[in-house]
């Protein structure tokens, strides 16, 4: 139960500065910040189920691999926002995955550039509208998170992580160790995945 507590931490951490420039951060992983994944399905897992992402190789890693890191390896310009006293930076890039057009975030919960990532996710851009997002400077569209991506079916995530059951197509896997949390958000259209985000919280 705690961590499904801490998810919804994150989630309003994070919110708060997304919301500040919407026509920027409008797609998944708006929608997954702003509560809509609270209304899917909740499992929790007995360990993290991403370690890193390799994605046009960069290996990011939750907590550690910082946007510098990702604008240096992939290029584009840190977008910023802040609300409320929370701040929030981001990277957006276009890919194409599967012969669909997507979008990859990074985000930290940081105006900073060395700030740790917090989130990193993709969908289709036929989910939401479309964003000014940039074409990186190596291809992501074999951009691998270590689970079921973008694109996979329904079953390939019932092989990995057992009972889907997905609710207003969302799903959620969370893994809780000491006061560090990771969530693994998925979105679910016609028993494919059309969007996905991993993150993480470590509450003082």
């Amino acid at each position: 139960m705690r961590s499904i507590v801490l998810a919804a931490a994150v989630s309003a951490l994070l919110l708060g500065a997304a919301r500040a420039d919407e026509g920027h951060l409008s797609g998944l992983p708006a929608a997954l910040l702003g509560g809509a994944a609270a209304e899917g399905t909740q499992h929790e897992l007995p360990k993290a189920p991403v370690t890193s992402i390799s994605a046009g190789g960069l290996t990011a890693v939750l907590g550690k691999t910082t946007l510098g890191d990702v604008a240096s390896a992939l290029g584009g310009t840190v977008a910023t926002a802040s609300d409320g006293g929370q701040d929030a930076s981001w990277l957006c890039y276009t890919a194409t995955i599967g012969g669909q057009a997507a979008y990859i975030w990074f985000l930290a919960n940081s105006t900073d550039a060395n700030g740790a990532l917090d989130l990193v996710g993709g969908n289709f851009s036929s989910v939401g509208k479309s964003q000014p997002c940039v074409a990186p400077k190596v291809s992501l569209d074999d951009i691998n998170f270590s689970v079921p991506g973008l694109g996979a079916s329904q079953s390939a995530l019932q092989q990995q992580f057992g009972t889907v059951a997905a609710r207003y197509g969302f799903v959620a896997y969370s893994s809780e160790h000491g006061s560090n949390l990771q969530n693994l958000n998925y979105l679910i259209k016609d028993d494919v995945i059309v969007g996905l985000a991993v993150t993480r919280i470590s509450a003082p």
